[in-house]
């Protein structure tokens, strides 16, 4: 009888206990990239999405109290990512995250070890005409006297 009553008792505080813990979330989904120039020539500008990110953990965790939240969000602001490169980037190349935070941030949110990423909607450059470059140019020829 009192082991009976002993292992009820244990199943019912392991069901609290996991009921009680956070549903972390991915924090490798929130990363917003901007990729600029032309191809060969182009930049990135990225940021983690930080309200988006603790957004989505209170949706996930709906009965986070006012303290979770402020941890939350000063955690979300503690998520660090690394690129591998940032210029000279060229449509279809892969830009790879590395992720890093501090032990805070790991209690509310996954992060993965690195993400990937295409680089896309770099334009074309494009060979200017002789007649082309005459219109958006002005070119104008001095002699040494300072004549035209």
């Amino acid at each position: 009888m009192k082991k009976r009553l002993l292992t009820l008792f244990c199943l019912v505080a392991t069901v609290l206990l996991a009921a009680c813990g956070v549903k972390k979330v991915d924090a490798g989904d929130f990363i917003k990239t901007t990729f600029t120039g032309l191809d060969t020539k182009g930049e990135l500008v990225y940021q983690v999405n930080t309200q988006e990110l603790v957004k989505e953990f209170l949706v996930a965790n709906p009965k986070a109290d006012a303290k979770t939240e402020a941890e939350v969000r000063t955690a979300a602001t503690k998520v660090k990512v690394t690129p591998s490169k940032t210029e000279g980037l060229s449509n279809d190349e892969e830009i790879t995250f590395t992720f890093s935070a501090d032990k805070d941030a790991e209690k509310y949110f996954n992060l993965p070890k690195e993400t990937k990423v295409k680089v896309s909607g770099l334009k074309e450059a494009k060979k200017l005409t002789a007649e082309e470059l005459a219109k958006i140019a002005d070119v104008n020829h001095f002699t040494r006297s300072g004549r035209l």
